[in-house]
């Protein structure tokens, strides 16, 4: 579903004007931020600083939640939630935000929310193919299927798209709203709420949300920046 809008995001694009963000120029941007994503373990430099430490710290320790911990959710009671964090609606809201934040600038003719519909977009779509990517290569078996969550098991659970995705633009919103105090507050523990779902209602292990938690969280600061 989520791939689906995404495709329709990308098409429409293609029909409207430009500026600096903009669909005229973000399958450039798109590219140029492939490339910067990709070569990122390959910088010394990168190793340098904490971040990617970070990562993989809470890659590799999330493993640990795997297993009775991401059962015990899975088993929890939690349905009504899940019927509204992991519908078809909230999928659609998340696919075309960014879009319609855009249109909304250009509607009011607000220059300030054009630029942030499209850098959002960007973050999105970034988050969306990083995650993607990642499934083809780690084809990791979902909870849900009754296999064990193994990777390389012909799956495409790791890591959490739906996480990637929602990580990105809420870290894309605060970055570009920081002068916003309250910001935050709103959109992390919304984002957190989408990973959170992905656990319970047995589409995902911990570490599949944890690490598309982090990875859209990076993107999303990344782009924004």
């Amino acid at each position: 579903m989520l791939f689906r809008f995404t495709l329709l995001f990308l098409s429409f694009t293609c029909f409207l004007g430009a500026q600096e963000h903009s669909p005229k120029n973000l399958f450039a941007h798109l590219v140029r931020d492939q490339a910067r994503i990709w070569s990122v373990p390959f910088e010394k430099s990168q190793w340098q600083s904490a971040r990617p430490w970070l990562f993989l710290g809470l890659v590799m320790g999330s493993q640990a939640l795997d297993g009775s911990v991401s059962r015990e959710l899975r088993t929890s009671d939690v349905t009504q939630f899940n019927s509204v964090v992991t519908s078809r609606e909230l999928d659609l809201l998340l696919a075309t935000l960014p879009m319609a934040v855009a249109l909304s600038g250009y509607a009011a003719g607000n220059p300030r929310l054009i630029d942030f519909g499209w850098v959002s977009s960007e973050a999105v779509v970034n988050a969306f193919f990083l995650s993607k990517s990642l499934k083809l290569i780690t084809q990791r078996s979902r909870p849900h299927r009754g296999k064990r969550s193994g990777f390389w098991n012909g799956g495409n659970s790791f890591p959490s798209g739906h996480s990637a995705v929602a990580w990105a633009l809420a870290a894309a919103t605060a970055q570009h709203f920081q002068q916003k105090k309250w910001v935050p507050w709103l959109v992390y523990p919304l984002a957190g709420m989408i990973s959170f779902s992905r656990v319970t209602s047995g589409n995902h292990v911990a570490s599949d949300v944890v690490t598309g938690s982090a990875i859209g969280f990076l993107v999303g600061n990344r782009i924004a920046r």
